[in-house]
This record gives structure tokens, C-alpha cells and sequence, in this order.
């Protein structure tokens, strides 16, 4: 969505608000403003959620949080190398898109 330009914003808080009527539990949003645009979305839908800075600090987050069972999307530009956080949690290298 970085490819959106200036409406890029007002579809993050969007993306955010859709988290609230899918029945999502928490949103972590890694990154600066548009990251922070979908965490304020979710949680003006009444979705937890978190902003951090980066992978590395995702991935904690969810190990710390993940049952059995959970389901993650991970969202992200190529450029956020958000694969990286899917690697970390299955262990298994990631080579392409998912």
C-alpha cells in the first residue's frame, strides 16, 4: 500500500477499522506513520493493539502472546522485510512472497 501515496494513510486507519468487524484480536503495527495509522484504526474499532519499531520486537510480542492454534497475518511491504518476522515464528526459511 506504500503505493497509494497520499490517500496510503486514510487506507491504513481503513485497514485498521476492517479488524473490527472480522472478529481480529489484537493488531501489532511495526513501523512509523502508516504502521501507526492501521494500530489506530484497530483500536478505534475497539481492537488491542501495539506500534513497535521493528521485526525484531513483533516477534517477541507474538511469542510471548501465541496459543496453540492462533492464526497471524503478517502484512507488509517487501521493503518492511516483514518475512522476517514469519521466519522467526515457524522456524522455516521464507524465500518468496507468501
Amino acid at each position: 500500500m506504500l503505493e497509494l501515496g497520499e490517500e496510503g494513510p486514510k487506507a491504513h486507519w481503513e485497514l485498521g477499522q476492517e479488524t473490527g468487524k472480522h472478529g481480529i484480536d489484537f493488531v501489532i503495527a511495526v513501523g512509523q506513520e502508516l504502521a501507526k495509522q492501521t494500530a489506530l484504526g484497530a483500536a478505534h474499532a475497539g481492537v488491542d493493539a501495539a506500534i513497535v519499531a521493528d521485526n525484531e520486537t513483533a516477534t517477541t510480542m507474538l511469542n510471548s502472546m501465541l496459543q496453540p492454534g492462533d492464526v497471524v497475518l503478517i502484512k507488509g511491504s517487501r521493503g518492511g522485510m516483514r518475512w522476517q518476522i514469519a521466519q522467526a515464528l515457524t522456524g522455516q526459511q521464507i524465500t518468496g512472497i507468501l
